[in-house]
């Protein structure tokens, strides 16, 4: 099947020798909630967002637990007035690189003050396009060593906890977590296979990304052509993994921390960067940890996972596209093959004008998501090209209703 770019996906980065800084909370307290955008592109997933003061600039950052330290964009650098020195290795999803570290003056998240903050270079003008949002980088974890982190997205809150003294909340479930170039990592099964180790990644919105080695190891692409093919982006060019649905993920060995019908991407052999590594078995996005209200102990070293009481413990079925804008509009930017989206006749370049019954002019990507999200059948009228270079158009409109249309991951090989 043919390959198609996923617009979804943000670069995986883990920077080595970046010092941690000084996290200074407000007097008296030990707690501080920020609010938090939930971003999309209309895939599985939505990337956790929130707004970052450095100095007398702010921007919105996605805080990313599957990178390892702070990226910025270069315009936004260069009205810091900072200089780049040195320079230190970096891994992405598909790749490895180098870059330059930049020290930023003070940093304010919400009320909590970090000092000493260093941040690495990264052009963000893709992932704004996907996301139809003004992004000025990614938030990683050197933002929060020593402390507590929770991702609440019902309440669409991060809290940032002093790390001496936060108690674990009731009921939580605590999963161990090891560290592998700043990025946590914990014990999980897939589809009934033996527990494996995965990253934790809220800048994937791929219910799982599974590495080469390991789809290799276990001869999961023996027939590729049965998987739509699609393309995950990282530092440098786009790499293509093959979707498949499992029929469940247990995070951490004797939990019940269960979520079912979960989308796969899985890498091919060649694959470089994080989906090459040999180690771990891959990395677990945010349709599957936004089922939780979910806790990395940076301090202790452990996860804590609640599950959420408003959302079921499955990944809900996709419609198939991605959207992306250009020129003030938004455009389809990829559609899978055999969703509903492919059979209802969307392609690339489509302009959407309506969803269910109301104009989306104005609107930026992530409210369409949101609506999108309510919703299990959904009426679109789009703006299409009657034929190719032509400048006449049509209007396209289409009713397209969730279905699990991905073919079933490959079960486990029993031994006779």
């Amino acid at each position: 099947m043919r390959q198609m770019v996923l617009a979804c996906l943000v670069a995986v980065l883990s920077a080595i020798g970046v010092a941690a800084q000084a996290v200074v909370f407000p007097a008296g307290a030990d707690r501080v909630e920020v609010p938090m955008r939930l971003l999309g592109s209309g895939a599985f997933g939505v990337l956790p967002a929130i707004e970052l003061v450095i100095g007398e600039k702010r921007g919105w950052f996605v805080a990313d637990t599957g990178a390892g330290t702070v990226l910025m964009t270069p315009e936004l650098l260069a009205d810091l007035g900072v200089e780049g020195r040195g320079k230190i290795p970096m891994m992405g999803v598909t790749e490895r690189a180098s870059t330059k570290v930049y020290r930023l003056p003070e940093c304010r998240l919400g009320a909590l003050r970090m000092k000493g903050v260093k941040a690495i270079s990264h052009d963000m003008s893709s992932l704004c396009e996907k996301l139809g949002a003004e992004v000025s980088g990614l938030l990683g974890n050197a933002a929060f060593t020593g402390q507590v982190v929770t991702f609440d997205f019902a309440c669409r809150k991060l809290i940032v906890h002093r790390g001496e003294t936060f108690t674990a909340p009731p009921g939580a479930t605590r999963v161990k977590v090891e560290y592998a170039l700043g990025i946590p990592s914990v014990r999980a099964s897939i589809g009934g296979r033996r527990f494996a180790r995965y990253l934790l990644d809220t800048g994937n919105q791929v219910g799982v990304l599974l590495n080469g080695p390991w789809v290799a190891r276990r001869k999961l692409l023996a027939e590729p052509g049965r998987f739509p093919s699609i393309g995950v982006g990282g530092i440098g060019s786009d790499r293509a993994v093959r979707l498949a649905l499992a029929p469940d993920l247990r995070i951490g060995r004797g939990t019940d921390l269960i979520v079912r019908d979960v989308p796969v991407g899985m890498a091919g052999k060649r694959a470089g960067g994080l989906l090459g590594d040999a180690v771990r078995a891959g990395n677990i996005g945010t349709p599957v940890l936004e089922r939780f209200r979910f806790t990395l102990d940076f301090l202790r070293e452990v996860a804590w996972f609640e599950p959420r009481a408003d959302v079921p413990n499955r990944v809900e079925p996709w419609f198939g596209f991605t959207m992306r804008v250009r020129k003030g509009a938004v455009q389809i930017r990829a559609v899978v093959p055999t969703s509903p989206a492919e059979v209802a006749g969307l392609k690339g370049w489509n302009k959407l004008l309506w969803v269910d019954g109301a104009p989306v002019a104005g609107l930026d990507i992530s409210a369409i998501v949101a609506r999108l999200r309510k919703l299990d059948r959904v009426r679109l009228v789009l703006e299409r090209r009657l034929h190719k270079g032509a400048s006449q158009q049509d209007q396209l409109r289409v009713e397209l209703t969730r279905t699990n249309f991905l073919p079933a991951l490959p079960g486990p090989r029993r031994s006779k």
